[in-house]
C-alpha cells in the first residue's frame, strides 16, 4: 500500500491569533535564565584563563656604541624593569622574512 504524499498548501501558513501569554513569559524567562547562567560561567571560569603572568621586559629603544672596535649596546627603555637574576635576552634580526638570531 503507498502512502500519498501531502500536497503543497496553496498559501503559506498564517498563523490566526498570537501565542499565548504563558509561552512568551517561558519563553523570556528561559532566555534570561541562560544569560544569567553565562554571566555566572564567565565569572566562574574567565580568571581561570588568565592566570598571574610573569611581566616580561620589551626593550623600546636602544643605542649601539663602539669604543675599542668593540659594539656595544645601550638599552634607554623597557616597558617592566627586571632584577638581573631573572632578565635575558634575545637580540634577532628579521632578514628576508626570516628571523636570526644574532646574540643572546
Amino acid at each position: 500500500m503507498k502512502i500519498r504524499r501531502p500536497s503543497k498548501p496553496e498559501v503559506p501558513f498564517k498563523r490566526k491569533r498570537r501565542p499565548p501569554p504563558q509561552a512568551t513569559k517561558l519563553l523570556r524567562y528561559s532566555l534570561l535564565s541562560g544569560l544569567v547562567f553565562m554571566v555566572l560561567l564567565a565569572i566562574v571560569f574567565l580568571p581561570r584563563m588568565f592566570p598571574d603572568q610573569p611581566p616580561i621586559e620589551i626593550v623600546r629603544s636602544f643605542h649601539f656604541e663602539t669604543p675599542n672596535n668593540r659594539t656595544q649596546i645601550y638599552i634607554d627603555s623597557v616597558t617592566v624593569s627586571l632584577d638581573l637574576a631573572k632578565f635575558r635576552a634575545n637580540f634577532t634580526v628579521a632578514d628576508k622574512g626570516k628571523v636570526v638570531v644574532f646574540g643572546t
